[in-house]
């Protein structure tokens, strides 16, 4: 009895029907907003790391200072002058990488 109904209902009705019933509304939606996201943290990347580098870069200096502090018995000598140093190699670097990326962005637009 059912395949009687089925039969007269036009095809691409029937077609149509069956796609709604077994898609997702919210798949579609949620789709557009995974590849938003994706385009987000696509062009936020490069700059989400740069902290963390510098954060590295200051803390490794930092270190190396103190342990040569620490084996010449020269406290707070190198610390200062590797600590220094780290903070200026970490900042020219970050600022290049700005330049870089907004130079990069700027030939996409």
């Amino acid at each position: 009895m059912a395949e009687d109904k089925d039969e007269n209902i036009p095809r691409d009705i029937r077609e149509y029907a069956h796609k709604a019933a077994t898609q997702s509304v919210l798949s579609t939606q949620a789709s557009q907003q995974a590849q938003e996201q994706a385009k987000i943290m696509r062009e936020a990347g490069p700059y989400l790391t740069l902290g963390i580098q510098m954060i590295l870069t200051i803390g490794i200096f930092f270190g190396i200072g103190y342990w040569l502090d620490h084996h010449f018995n020269t406290t707070p000598l190198w610390i200062a002058i590797f600590t220094a140093f780290g903070s200026v190699a970490s900042l020219v670097y970050f600022i290049v990488t700005v330049i870089q990326l907004g130079k990069k962005s700027e030939g996409k637009k």
